[in-house]
């Protein structure tokens, strides 16, 4: 479970100008403090996890950013009409919120029927528009990829399917993972992943839990082997070992009706309906990347 206070602990460092915890790592039963959560590397909300060592621990301020319920389902009633063919809206028409530059932050957009996750698509930007734009399209994209896996055109499956947004965020690097010290670190909000040079592998906090069955080092083997590596891997000094949290945003239910619906863009999330050609609207800035994934695999898309 999440450990509360930490958005207040957030505001005081930040006024403090500190810019970041050094934890000792202790027994997980250390009590419902803050200072016991981050001892037993729980998701503390406002923090996240910078460096996760074998002995001590860094967090630093900057946890997800908060999106009212409103907003969030507006965002995703845009990304289902780029899944639907059309050009996104250019970043400018998003409402500051969603166009304030951020660094980095990643957004997933999932396709779910009937409860299970079908296909989802993860992108990196530099403001939430940006990044749902492209995974969006890089959604839309990998569907046409696998069709006939899939069932048919998107186009048609579409009205059937949940499309939900959310945010992705690093909860914490592996400075020399092995199988104890990964066990307490990952918990069920936790997703797990890796990257190296040109390639990036996770398996979302669902996946982990079902292929790690409650195991953390066991749902790290599974994402390996998913990728042709073996258990041995884990800990490889080329290889970046992380763990992530999910915020969910908003979702689009399946419409009522096989047509779709012609609303105009959401107000809640974009000013204007007007929008630019697709390559133009995911047009990446520099440092800009995406992941995508089905099952665990993930992949570079080049701008």
């Amino acid at each position: 479970p999440d450990a509360p206070g930490g958005a207040a602990l957030a505001r005081t460092l930040a006024d403090a100008r500190i810019a970041a915890l050094l934890v000792e790592i202790g027994d997980a039963g250390v009590g419902d403090t803050l200072a016991g959560a981050m001892a037993a590397l729980r998701h503390v909300p406002g923090l996240r996890g910078r460096v996760l060592g074998p002995r001590l621990a860094v967090f630093v301020p900057g946890g997800l950013p908060e999106t009212d319920p409103s907003a969030g389902e507006a965002l995703a009633r845009v990304a289902r009409r780029i899944l639907g063919g059309d050009p996104p809206p250019r970043v400018s028409r998003f409402t500051e919120r969603f166009r304030r530059l951020r660094g980095s932050v990643e957004v997933l957009v999932l396709h779910r029927s009937y409860g299970r996750a079908r296909l989802w698509r993860s992108a990196r930007g530099n403001s939430i528009g940006r990044a749902l734009s492209t995974a969006a399209l890089v959604a839309r994209r990998r569907w046409a990829e696998r069709e006939n896996a899939m069932g048919g055109p998107l186009a048609e499956k579409l009205d059937h399917l949940d499309v939900e947004v959310a945010l992705l965020s690093e909860d914490g690097t592996f400075d020399g993972p092995t199988r104890p010290r990964v066990e307490p670190a990952v918990r069920g909000v936790h997703g797990v992943g890796y990257d190296r040079p040109g390639a990036w592998r996770y398996l979302l906090p669902e996946a982990t839990a079902e292929r790690g069955d409650g195991s953390g080092a066991r749902a790290f083997e599974a994402l390996l082997a998913d990728n042709d590596l073996p258990p041995e891997a884990l800990g490889r000094p080329d290889l970046r070992f992380y763990r992530f949290v999910v915020q969910p945003l908003g979702t689009s239910a399946a419409p009522a009706t096989a047509s779709r619906r012609a609303d105009p863009l959401a107000p809640a999330a974009v000013r204007g309906a007007a929008a630019v050609p697709a390559e133009e609207a995911a047009q990446a800035e520099p440092g800009d990347d995406s992941r995508d994934a089905a099952g665990s695999r993930t992949t570079k898309v080049a701008p």
